[in-house]
């Protein structure tokens, strides 16, 4: 199951255009808290410009933006919590023009890098706390980018949701069965090619590149053929499997010294709870690993039927809640690039959301709910030291 369109809050953003070293255009979407049209934060200088306030930098998965329902939930409760929030759109989606032939690839960590330097640079003042909170595609990129840097990384603290982990693992989790390639593969690749031919110029980036065939991109069927035929020309790669092997941000948790907490979904239809890195994360006390039985795909909704009005999403309090034990309890946080000196209880402090209110998914085909509740019983319980399985 995945996060579908449900209703989600109204965000208004104040959007902030960023040319990137490489010629590539990203967006930063500063959310704009609820309030009279008097009140400071409705300048959107003032608003950029609030650099002793706790500030939450977001990133969305595959084709996303800042307007994605779980976005907005993340965003209402990080605002109401007095958090200032804004939300990176990476290339070619959320509208941002697109002005290089580079687009999407799991294993480019260079935007992330500049965006997060740039806020440290322009908009934040030393020593006030820079949440990273990322989901799905963008968990990934943001967790290979944290462990690239290790102990120079500019974020205070991260937060991981549905994370692939593995695109190796991934890859041939979402290309197994006909209704993983026809369901979830298909649907991701259309995004993509919406993106590319329909809503930006994109096509026209990729027709002037030497090595990409325009006319064999509009037939494509799978996210590996448009990896083949689009992502290894434009980022280098030999293969797409050579892309896979480099993006997956498990190789890279081993080097994470910042608090760091990972949240999965058991019952994940696109990244598997095979690919979960359960033991790179016992051996960085650093990370905080929870996995519920279920959750779907970043949806982690709490009420008991999916097409309720504005359903709860319990991952959006958990954020919250940890948000809250970084920004409380700084002095208990201590990081280690050797992974030695790590007090993790406040972490433990933050998030204490009561499981029990995520329900499982209802509606849905018996053949799809049978295969999640055969998977979620498969579950063991893990009682490790920094890895929680909710239930």
């Amino acid at each position: 199951m995945v996060a579908l369109s449900t209703t989600a809050p109204v965000i208004r953003y104040d959007r902030q255009l960023l040319t990137l070293s490489d010629g590539g255009t990203v967006s930063l979407d500063w959310a704009i808290p609820a309030s009279s049209p008097d009140d400071p934060f409705h300048d959107s200088h003032v608003l950029r410009n609030r650099t002793t306030q706790p500030t939450v930098l977001m990133f969305h998965g595959l084709t996303g933006s800042s307007d994605e329902p779980y976005i907005r939930k993340t965003v209402k409760r990080l605002l109401h919590d007095g958090w200032r929030v804004a939300v990176m759109n990476a290339r070619g989606c959320g509208r941002n023009p697109v002005t290089s032939s580079k687009l999407c690839c799991p294993a480019y960590t260079h935007d992330v890098r500049e965006v997060v330097a740039f806020v440290c640079t322009h908009h934040i003042a030393k020593g006030v706390p820079l949440m990273g909170i990322g989901f799905s595609l963008g968990a990934n990129i943001l967790l290979k980018y944290v462990g690239e840097e290790g102990a120079a990384c500019l974020l205070t603290a991260a937060v991981s949701v549905a994370n692939p982990y593995d695109f190796v693992v991934t890859n041939l989790h979402i290309t197994h069965s006909w209704f993983h390639r026809w369901v979830y593969n298909a649907a991701m690749t259309r995004s993509l090619l919406r993106m590319v031919f329909d809503e930006t110029n994109a096509h026209e980036h990729l027709t002037k590149h030497p090595a990409v065939d325009i006319a064999l991109l509009r037939n494509i069927k799978t996210l590996t053929e448009y990896d083949h035929h689009v992502s290894r020309h434009t980022f280098g790669y030999l293969t797409p499997m050579d892309i896979y092997r480099d993006a997956s941000s498990a190789a890279y948790l081993k080097h994470i010294a910042i608090p760091t907490l990972c949240i999965s979904a058991h019952d994940d239809p696109i990244c598997p709870h095979t690919a979960i890195p359960y033991e790179e994360c016992r051996s960085n006390p650093n990370i905080v690993l929870a996995v519920t039985h279920s959750g779907g795909h970043v949806g982690f909704f709490t009420s008991q039927h999916l097409f309720d009005d504005e359903p709860g999403m319990w991952c959006a309090d958990v954020i919250a809640q940890y948000c809250d034990g970084i920004f409380r309890y700084p002095d208990d946080l201590q990081t280690s690039v050797h992974g030695t000196d790590h007090d993790v209880q406040a972490c433990r402090r933050a998030t204490t959301v009561d499981v029990t209110s995520l329900r499982s998914y209802q509606g849905w085909s018996s053949g799809l709910r049978y295969w999640q509740q055969n998977r979620a019983d498969q579950a063991g319980e893990i009682r490790e030291p920094n890895v929680v399985c909710a239930s």
